[in-house]
Protein backbone atom coordinates (compact mmCIF):
# COMPACT_ATOMS: atom_id res chain seq x y z
CA UNK A 1 0.00 0.00 0.00
CA UNK A 2 2.78 2.39 1.11
CA UNK A 3 4.55 1.59 -2.27
CA UNK A 4 0.97 2.57 -4.36
CA UNK A 5 1.36 5.68 -2.79
CA UNK A 6 4.56 6.63 -2.90
CA UNK A 7 4.89 5.93 -6.62
CA UNK A 8 1.36 7.60 -7.23
CA UNK A 9 3.79 10.61 -5.14
CA UNK A 10 6.32 10.41 -7.64
CA UNK A 11 3.92 10.30 -10.85
CA UNK A 12 2.13 13.70 -9.34
CA UNK A 13 5.59 14.95 -8.47
CA UNK A 14 6.88 14.44 -11.93
CA UNK A 15 3.63 15.86 -14.10
CA UNK A 16 4.02 18.94 -11.68
CA UNK A 17 7.55 19.33 -12.76
CA UNK A 18 6.36 18.83 -16.44
CA UNK A 19 3.38 21.62 -16.13
CA UNK A 20 5.87 24.23 -14.54
CA UNK A 21 8.22 23.40 -17.11
CA UNK A 22 6.08 23.53 -20.17
CA UNK A 23 4.57 27.19 -18.95
CA UNK A 24 8.01 28.24 -18.96
CA UNK A 25 8.72 26.73 -22.44
CA UNK A 26 5.22 28.66 -23.63
CA UNK A 27 6.80 31.96 -21.98
CA UNK A 28 9.79 31.48 -24.10
CA UNK A 29 8.24 30.37 -27.05
CA UNK A 30 6.03 33.87 -27.09
CA UNK A 31 9.18 35.91 -26.23
CA UNK A 32 10.66 33.67 -29.35
CA UNK A 33 7.97 34.71 -31.54
CA UNK A 34 8.05 38.39 -30.68
CA UNK A 35 11.45 38.76 -30.97
CA UNK A 36 12.60 39.15 -27.77
CA UNK A 37 14.49 36.01 -27.40
CA UNK A 38 18.11 36.50 -27.45
CA UNK A 39 20.64 33.31 -27.93
CA UNK A 40 21.11 32.49 -24.48
CA UNK A 41 16.99 32.15 -24.09
CA UNK A 42 17.03 29.81 -27.34
CA UNK A 43 19.29 27.44 -24.78
CA UNK A 44 16.93 27.88 -22.64
CA UNK A 45 14.28 26.70 -24.64
CA UNK A 46 16.21 24.03 -25.91
CA UNK A 47 17.17 22.68 -22.75
CA UNK A 48 13.84 23.22 -21.15
CA UNK A 49 12.36 20.98 -24.18
CA UNK A 50 15.25 18.45 -23.11
CA UNK A 51 13.67 18.43 -19.49
CA UNK A 52 10.40 18.04 -21.00
CA UNK A 53 11.20 14.75 -22.77
CA UNK A 54 13.37 13.38 -20.15
CA UNK A 55 10.53 14.10 -17.07
CA UNK A 56 8.45 12.05 -19.80
CA UNK A 57 9.98 8.99 -20.08
CA UNK A 58 10.13 9.54 -16.18
CA UNK A 59 6.97 9.56 -16.58
CA UNK A 60 5.75 6.86 -18.63
CA UNK A 61 8.08 4.54 -16.23
CA UNK A 62 6.36 6.03 -13.14
CA UNK A 63 2.80 5.13 -14.84
CA UNK A 64 4.41 1.54 -15.37
CA UNK A 65 4.50 1.50 -11.58
CA UNK A 66 1.57 2.76 -10.89
CA UNK A 67 0.23 0.33 -13.20
CA UNK A 68 1.97 -2.72 -11.57
CA UNK A 69 1.26 -1.55 -8.18
CA UNK A 70 -2.29 -1.41 -8.69
CA UNK A 71 -2.30 -4.83 -10.81
CA UNK A 72 -0.71 -6.76 -7.51
CA UNK A 73 -3.36 -4.71 -5.26
CA UNK A 74 -6.46 -6.32 -7.52
CA UNK A 75 -4.51 -9.55 -7.63
CA UNK A 76 -3.96 -9.52 -3.79
CA UNK A 77 -7.66 -8.40 -3.74
CA UNK A 78 -8.34 -11.56 -5.90
CA UNK A 79 -6.50 -13.66 -3.60
CA UNK A 80 -8.10 -12.64 -0.54
CA UNK A 81 -11.55 -12.87 -2.04
CA UNK A 82 -10.59 -16.18 -3.03
CA UNK A 83 -9.69 -17.21 0.71
CA UNK A 84 -12.88 -16.05 1.85
CA UNK A 85 -15.07 -17.30 -0.65
CA UNK A 86 -13.25 -21.00 -0.04
CA UNK A 87 -13.58 -20.33 3.69
CA UNK A 88 -17.38 -19.61 3.16
CA UNK A 89 -17.96 -22.64 0.70
CA UNK A 90 -16.39 -25.02 3.26
CA UNK A 91 -18.63 -23.47 5.86
CA UNK A 92 -22.05 -23.16 4.04
CA UNK A 93 -20.59 -27.69 2.64
CA UNK A 94 -19.97 -28.19 6.56
CA UNK A 95 -23.49 -26.73 7.66
CA UNK A 96 -25.03 -28.15 4.98
CA UNK A 97 -23.37 -31.75 6.05
CA UNK A 98 -24.91 -30.70 9.67
CA UNK A 99 -28.02 -30.12 8.86
CA UNK A 100 -28.57 -33.36 7.10
CA UNK A 101 -27.65 -35.21 10.02
CA UNK A 102 -29.74 -33.64 12.45
CA UNK A 103 -32.82 -33.70 9.68
CA UNK A 104 -32.19 -37.52 9.39
CA UNK A 105 -31.85 -37.62 13.40
CA UNK A 106 -34.92 -35.67 13.77
CA UNK A 107 -36.88 -38.05 11.85
CA UNK A 108 -35.60 -41.39 13.30
CA UNK A 109 -36.31 -39.35 16.83
CA UNK A 110 -39.64 -39.10 15.65
CA UNK A 111 -40.07 -42.53 14.34
CA UNK A 112 -38.62 -43.28 18.04
CA UNK A 113 -41.14 -41.58 20.03
CA UNK A 114 -44.03 -43.11 17.72
CA UNK A 115 -42.95 -45.98 18.72
CA UNK A 116 -42.83 -45.43 22.02
CA UNK A 117 -46.08 -43.56 22.28
CA UNK A 118 -47.70 -46.66 20.49
CA UNK A 119 -46.35 -49.38 22.77
CA UNK A 120 -47.12 -47.26 25.76
CA UNK A 121 -50.80 -47.10 24.65
CA UNK A 122 -50.81 -50.69 23.80
CA UNK A 123 -49.25 -51.62 27.23
CA UNK A 124 -51.93 -49.53 29.01
CA UNK A 125 -54.83 -52.14 29.36
CA UNK A 126 -52.45 -54.10 31.20
CA UNK A 127 -52.07 -51.68 34.31
CA UNK A 128 -56.22 -51.12 33.76
CA UNK A 129 -58.02 -51.48 37.19
CA UNK A 130 -61.66 -51.94 37.35
CA UNK A 131 -62.36 -48.62 37.26
CA UNK A 132 -59.40 -48.21 34.12
CA UNK A 133 -56.23 -46.59 33.78
CA UNK A 134 -55.29 -44.60 37.20
CA UNK A 135 -55.36 -40.76 37.08
CA UNK A 136 -51.60 -40.59 37.17
CA UNK A 137 -51.34 -42.60 34.50
CA UNK A 138 -54.25 -40.81 32.54
CA UNK A 139 -52.19 -37.37 32.81
CA UNK A 140 -49.06 -39.45 31.48
CA UNK A 141 -50.86 -40.77 28.46
CA UNK A 142 -52.29 -37.53 27.69
CA UNK A 143 -49.19 -35.50 28.11
CA UNK A 144 -47.67 -37.71 25.06
CA UNK A 145 -48.95 -35.84 22.35
CA UNK A 146 -46.48 -33.15 20.57
CA UNK A 147 -49.39 -30.53 20.06
CA UNK A 148 -47.40 -27.60 20.22
CA UNK A 149 -44.53 -28.74 21.88
CA UNK A 150 -41.88 -28.38 18.72
CA UNK A 151 -42.89 -24.95 18.10
CA UNK A 152 -42.42 -24.10 22.25
CA UNK A 153 -39.15 -25.62 21.78
CA UNK A 154 -38.62 -22.59 19.61
CA UNK A 155 -39.34 -20.21 21.19
CA UNK A 156 -36.68 -17.40 21.49
CA UNK A 157 -35.53 -17.78 18.21
CA UNK A 158 -36.48 -16.06 15.07
CA UNK A 159 -37.15 -17.41 11.03
CA UNK A 160 -34.10 -16.83 8.77
CA UNK A 161 -34.98 -16.26 5.38
CA UNK A 162 -32.05 -14.80 3.63
CA UNK A 163 -33.12 -15.81 -0.27
CA UNK A 164 -36.34 -17.82 -1.60
CA UNK A 165 -34.94 -20.80 -1.18
CA UNK A 166 -36.89 -23.43 0.00
CA UNK A 167 -36.70 -23.41 3.72
CA UNK A 168 -39.53 -25.52 5.48
CA UNK A 169 -38.84 -29.47 5.76
CA UNK A 170 -41.37 -32.17 6.37
CA UNK A 171 -40.54 -33.93 9.45
CA UNK A 172 -41.97 -37.63 9.02
CA UNK A 173 -41.20 -40.35 11.78
CA UNK A 174 -38.73 -43.17 9.99
CA UNK A 175 -37.34 -46.14 11.66
CA UNK A 176 -33.72 -48.01 10.18
CA UNK A 177 -35.24 -51.70 10.08
CA UNK A 178 -38.30 -52.84 7.79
Amino acid sequence: METDNMAERQLTALQEEKTRLETKIEQLVTRLRAGALDASGVDELRAFSDDVARLNRRISAAEERVEIERMRRTAIAAQEGRVEFDAALKRAQAARAEFLELYRRTCLALGGFCVAVNAANASAPQVNTSFGLLPPDQTALRALPLNDAPARALDGLHGFVDHNWKMSFQIQPMKTER
